[in-house]
């Protein structure tokens, strides 16, 4: 059974051993999975939503009458829906093969330096399937939190190895893919939360420090320590 002490220093090392590389695809990968432009679209609509008190105010005014309130919030509300299918759009053909090419590095890095070339694999090596698998994970768990929170984040660790299968395994189809990412975290679900939590610390520091220590240690830390997550667990499964 893998320890958590045993794959977080797998992954300290293979960063050490390939520094600045592994800098660099840890800031690509936080962007991938939602650290930076996914989340737009939500930021965005609070934005509107705040805005909402001075639309209250508008039609409030005598001088505009009902059917240009209902113009302003036409506009508004266009406006929401093109962001949100943008970020999607931006999130599905983009950052979830991004996300599958940083995993690849990184899992590629756990023996050897690896070239931060990799992150591109998810493009350059069945970029629809990797599209469509990435999709899929991404509707279930969301299907599944529209239940209750709990069960889509159960659901989450379910889909945790799908981008590290995804290239390991290029002959299995998108729900194959999905299929053994589930089999796969039967009964290590728990254990890889309890990883994650011990990462809290780290992002305290992360947040103290204004984001500096996250960028130039605790990302490309965690993102190896990911990686050899799904080694050990694989091993365990294959032995």
């Amino acid at each position: 059974m893998w320890t958590r002490t045993e794959v977080k220093e797998q992954g300290r090392q293979s960063m050490k051993l390939n520094y600045w590389p592994s800098v660099g695809a840890g800031l690509l990968l936080t962007i991938a999975t939602g650290g930076g432009v996914a989340n737009s679209g939500p930021r965005l609509f609070k934005q509107f939503h705040g805005s909402g008190e001075q639309v209250e105010h508008i039609q409030n005014i005598e001088h505009v009458d009902q059917a240009g309130f209902i113009l302003i919030v036409i506009a508004v509300l266009i406006a929401i829906a093109f962001v949100l299918i943008t970020s999607s759009a931006f999130r599905f053909l983009l950052l979830n093969p991004l996300q599958v090419g940083c995993r690849h590095f990184f899992r590629e890095n756990l023996p050897a330096p690896a070239n931060i070339n990799g992150v591109l694999y998810g493009f350059q090596n069945g970029y629809g399937r990797n599209l469509l698998a990435m999709l899929l994970a991404d509707v279930f768990s969301f299907l599944w939190g529209l239940l209750l929170i709990v069960p889509g984040i159960i659901k989450r660790y379910s889909y945790r190895l799908v981008p590290y299968i995804l290239e390991d395994e290029p002959g299995l189809s998108p729900t194959e893919v999905i299929t053994r990412s589930r089999q796969m975290m039967d009964g290590q679900k728990m254990n890889a939360f309890i990883l994650d939590l011990s990462f809290i610390g780290w992002a305290l520091l992360t947040f103290v420090t204004l984001g500096l220590a996250g960028v130039f240690y605790v990302l490309p830390y965690k993102a190896g320590t990911d990686a050899a997550l799904y080694e050990a667990i694989k091993a365990e499964q294959y032995s």
